[in-house]
């Protein structure tokens, strides 16, 4: 032993400091503290790992910037074992992984914020004008028709497009061209501006397809062409025409708005005729519906449903009512505690409903209304809840209702064997989600954006949801981005007991105050579902939890089971989006879904 008290001492500083590094180390790796990973931590989170910068940056504004807003959300990464200041004062709103926002109020001219940390500084400029500065285009967007339109003889139409001020735009529909006029004067040459003219639809004989808007543009010189992403259609005053519902799901609104109340469920491959052209198109069933929902069918004839043979089969787990007839209806549907109804518009033909065999319902009865609606109700057998119900139109004019049964837990550690989950980790491909504190807009991320999150989340639920039996179908396991249709449509092929989309949230301005949990669904029966998984991730994350709360988002849409749209946290909060990125967090997130689902199925 060395008898030197110098040295002696020395030796247990450095002792000390080892110590003391270590401790933190493991401090920072386990934010949770004292929690012991569970047995199943590693199954669950093989190869599934999110990390961010922690090194002093700022993201939001990426460079000097200009605006008139009186304020702006400063984002950025930090080293989390070191004190952050701008301008000389301390920043408080950061994550455990270092991540950091600041609102800032700005005045008049140049203001300057400067960030330090460790002997590191990082500074922005940013500028407020009383005057904001425009931007300038040299090409056309907005054109009108977005989507098909269809409108009557005889309608003045305004053609609208939003092109370079003083510049000069025509429009050609048919073999007729249009003048658009510039709406309001600029000051500045090429800020883009609105253009808008005048179009009679011609008299037509039936249902006429007059193609897409083509536009020319001519400014600074050079003539440019362009053409409505949509086509126009004309028909004679009285022709009917024909949509069909081409979404995999739509709402109903019982206003020409998507802002106003829901009527129903309109199912990919409804037929109906529009009586009336707005903002949507009002349908015969009564209710407007999204023109980019539906598409006009010019050779097919209104046909009245009347249905002639009617059928019944059972499937496992499902029973089946199938009804043959001439078109492909649309319906409403209604439940009680003791009886399901659903109403088909413009239908006839069905006088008896027979459920024979059936382990959900004891009697069917039909009534036909004055309206044209047909109506079954179905008297559930007590005790015996249904699982959700799904309508699919085949050829033939086969209109199939499919009722199941609730899945049943499982003994032992594999609770969920039988049970089928869908998960769908929203956003992917070039569709990133919402940003994140260290990423800046049109740059590529240097750190988890939404679209990221959301995938590791998905992959650690699945890898949970699998140890405990369940079978699991993901619409994306890598960074690609399925269309909506195509996410929803694979859960309805494979009969998905459960629909679980997962996203992070995000809002505008200062970022700081805003975070929590939020679950969204649209059918009733998937309200419990909902505030079940807001619940429990709350408790297991520490998050605020914001509850369930009723939506139109389409994956949310699905009847088959519980589809619900988890918003996780805030990826515009440091401290959530540190949270979110964190590989404890996210076991804890799946966890707390699993245990969720199970719960549901207890009930």
């Amino acid at each position: 032993m060395d008898a030197n008290p110098e040295r002696m001492c020395s030796f247990l500083r450095k002792l000390t400091l080892l110590l003391l590094a270590a401790l933190l180390a493991t401090a920072l790796a386990l934010p949770s503290a004292g929690w012991a990973l569970p047995d199943d931590y590693d199954a669950v989170m093989r190869g599934i790992g999110l990390s961010t910068p922690q090194t002093l940056y700022i993201s939001k504004p990426a460079g000097n910037i200009t605006t008139t807003a009186s304020g702006y959300y400063i984002t950025g990464s930090s080293d989390p074992s070191q004190p952050l200041t701008m301008n000389g004062h301390t920043v408080h709103a950061r994550g455990d992984k270092g991540s950091f926002g600041v609102f800032v109020q700005l005045a008049i001219g140049e203001n300057i914020f400067t960030f330090a940390q460790g002997g590191v500084t990082r500074t922005v400029a940013i500028t407020r004008n009383k005057v904001g500065a425009y931007g300038t285009t040299k090409t056309l967007s907005s054109l009108y028709p977005a989507s098909d339109r269809v409108v009557r003889s005889g309608d003045t139409l305004k053609i609208t497009a939003i092109g370079p001020a003083g510049g000069s735009v025509r429009a050609k529909i048919g073999n007729r061209t249009v003048r658009l006029k510039q709406n309001v004067a600029a000051a500045v040459e090429g800020v883009p501006a609105y253009f808008s003219g005048e179009f009679t639809a011609p008299a037509v004989s039936g249902l006429v397809n007059l193609g897409r808007v083509s536009y020319t543009l001519s400014f600074g010189g050079v003539t440019t062409t362009h053409a409505s992403e949509g086509e126009l259609y004309v028909a004679a005053r009285g022709h009917p025409v024909v949509v069909q519902v081409t979404d995999t799901a739509v709402c109903l609104f019982e206003k020409d708005s998507t802002d106003s109340s829901y009527l129903s469920v309109l199912d990919f491959g409804m037929l109906d005729m529009v009586t009336e052209t707005g903002d949507l198109y009002k349908l015969s069933m009564g209710g407007w519906v999204p023109k980019s929902a539906v598409e006009i069918r010019p050779t097919l004839s209104p046909a009245h449903n009347r249905i002639s043979r009617v059928g019944c089969q059972r499937l496992g787990r499902e029973e089946q009512y199938v009804f043959t007839g001439t078109s492909f209806p649309g319906y409403t549907t209604m439940e009680t505690d003791d009886t399901f109804y659903i109403s088909f518009a413009d239908t006839s033909g069905l006088t008896a409903l027979s459920v024979r065999g059936s382990a959900l319902f004891t009697g069917g009865t039909v009534t036909r209304g004055e309206d044209g609606y047909t109506t079954l109700a179905f008297a559930r057998r007590p005790g015996v809840p249904t699982w959700g119900y799904l309508v699919e139109y085949e050829d033939g004019g086969i209109t199939r209702l499919s009722f199941r049964t609730k899945p049943a837990l499982s003994a032992g550690d594999r609770p969920l064997s039988g049970v089928s989950v869908l998960i769908d980790p929203g956003h992917g491909g070039r569709d990133v989600g919402a940003l994140g504190m260290p990423n800046s807009q049109n740059a590529t991320p240097r750190g988890p954006t939404e679209s990221a999150i959301n995938l590791a989340t998905g992959l650690a639920l699945k890898n949970k949801l699998e140890l405990l039996g369940a079978s699991v179908m993901m619409t994306r396991t890598t960074d690609a981005n399925p269309s909506l249709n195509s996410r929803m449509m694979l859960a309805k092929q494979n009969r998905a007991d459960f629909y679980i989309s997962l996203h992070a949230n995000a809002v505008s301005g200062d970022g700081t105050h805003k975070g929590g949990t939020e679950v969204y669904y649209y059918h009733d029966h998937a309200a419990s579902l909902a505030e079940r998984i807001a619940g429990n991730v709350s408790a297991a994350t520490g998050r605020l939890s914001r509850g369930g709360k009723f939506s139109s988002y389409k994956v949310t849409l699905g009847s088959f089971g519980p589809s619900v749209l988890v918003e996780m946290g805030f990826v515009t909060n440091p401290v959530e989006y540190d949270q979110l990125i964190d590989s404890h967090t996210i076991y804890k997130t799946a966890t707390a879904i699993a245990d969720s689902i199970i719960a549901e199925l207890k009930a």
